[in-house]
């Protein structure tokens, strides 16, 4: 065949017998690129419009089901985005009696427990470290020996300000909560069961003479008259001097970064949540080891006055650190922590119609041995078992301790159960 010459487009080949035609065939690459153009504008639509709000829903899941929607360094509970803070991670919770302080102490756990966090733990169970006796690091596992650093303490102790800071970071922010010192008392002898003690009714305290310094001694060494002061670390040997007492509340009132107040319990979660650069689910809280209402005693004027005074150092801490929250709500700005309230208050709603199924005492739910129950004490019956911030929520002291103490279990081969050392009989005194 000639050199350049063209075959007819029907020219059969001798040697083949293979008929050759030429087709026409689109181009292949142009057909690829509009494809995949309107495939991936597909896709968006889909998930512009279609696509579940995923935070809503991990907001009601458990994080294990969570993990499906998210990856896995993502924490469980985000900051607030519109944040330019850092949350705090390095916390001292003073842990004050009958203030409230272990729905407060929950919020501290929770979010330690789901970061991994290292707390500072009574090393023989319970739920104190070495109360009445001031703090010493003596009292817990030196964290140095297993290469950590501790982040949060927040189980009973006696403030011991200079040891506390000596191992904490520099950072660290010191919290605790105080109460209203009449009510706060008359929780102590109830709870404490204190008419064992005291051998008298709550009704006649002070009513009759007594020798001196019968009611300055302290069940225990611990439980007694102005608790919140004896918890913070003073000496009681100067609660009658008001002159030491105001020295004392003007030293803790510059060393605690916040001082909550249990009768302005909403306004001082939105605060801790700004201080600690939070999101507002990690403050959310339900009431723990809250006595169930018909326990609580009515208090005539004369009994209201008499516990005044055998209260008087704890009056003037309470009186003052009441005034420093209101100057603190009013530089956050009172419209503002309107709104934060409420949305605080809508969450903890959500949140409680999520979680639990009703309220019942706390004897009927904890069945183990292991732990002490009040009978007075309510409890959460959980209406979502698998759900672990539920489970969280709703947790007592003694178990989140058992948890956190499982988790740090390097630091004691042989945790001890939780078991109260003063387990008096209810006894009604005539």
């Amino acid at each position: 065949m000639e050199k350049g010459r063209r075959l007819p487009r029907n020219h059969v080949a001798s040697n083949k017998g293979i008929t050759e035609k030429r087709s026409v065939v689109p181009n292949q690459k142009s057909f690829s690129f509009v494809s995949a153009v309107f495939c991936a504008a597909f896709i968006v639509y889909i998930i512009q419009y279609e696509q579940p709000d995923i935070h809503s829903v991990r907001r009601i899941l458990s994080d294990e089901a969570a993990d499906l929607f998210s990856s896995s360094d993502e924490e469980p509970f985000p900051t607030s985005p519109t944040n330019s803070c850092s949350p705090r991670r390095n916390i001292v919770f003073l842990k004050t009696h009958k203030c409230a302080s272990s729905s407060v102490q929950n919020i501290f756990n929770r979010y330690g427990y789901r970061r991994k966090l290292n707390f500072v733990l009574p090393p023989r169970g319970g739920s104190y470290i070495g109360h009445p006796e001031p703090f010493n690091w003596s009292m817990v596992p030196d964290a140095t020996k297993f290469g950590i650093r501790y982040n949060i303490l927040t189980h009973h102790c006696r403030l011991n300000y200079d040891e506390m800071r000596r191992k904490m970071s520099a950072d660290v922010v010191f919290v605790t909560i105080v109460r209203s010192p009449v009510e706060l008392f008359e929780s102590l002898f109830s709870f404490y069961s204190l008419q064992m003690f005291y051998r008298e009714r709550f009704d006649t305290l002070g009513k009759h003479a007594k020798p001196a310094g019968a009611y300055a001694a302290r069940m225990g060494g611990k439980i007694g008259f102005n608790q919140m002061l004896f918890d913070l670390g003073m000496d009681e040997k100067g609660f009658e001097n008001a002159s030491l007492v105001h020295d004392y509340v003007l030293f803790l009132d510059s060393v605690f970064d916040l001082v909550m107040v249990r009768e302005r319990m909403d306004e001082s979660l939105v605060l801790l949540k700004d201080l600690l650069c939070w999101d507002t689910d990690d403050v959310v809280v339900f009431q723990l080891n809250a006595r169930n209402k018909r326990y609580k005693r009515k208090l005539s004027p004369d009994l209201l006055q008499r516990l005044e005074k055998f209260n008087s150092a704890d009056i003037l801490l309470y009186r003052h650190f009441v005034r420093r929250l209101n100057a603190r709500i009013a530089e956050f700005g009172h419209e503002r922590m309107a709104e934060a309230v409420e949305e605080l208050r809508n969450r903890t709603r959500m949140w409680y119609d999520v979680c639990v199924q009703k309220q019942d005492f706390q004897s009927k739910i904890i069945n183990s041995k292991r732990y002490f129950t009040n009978k007075m004490v309510m409890a959460y019956v959980k209406k979502n078992q698998l759900n672990a911030t539920c489970d969280d929520l709703t947790t007592s002291e003694p178990i989140f301790t058992e948890k956190l103490v499982d988790r740090q279990r390097y630091m004691f081969p042989k945790p001890k159960p939780y078991r109260s050392r003063y387990r008096y009989k209810m006894k009604r005194w005539h």
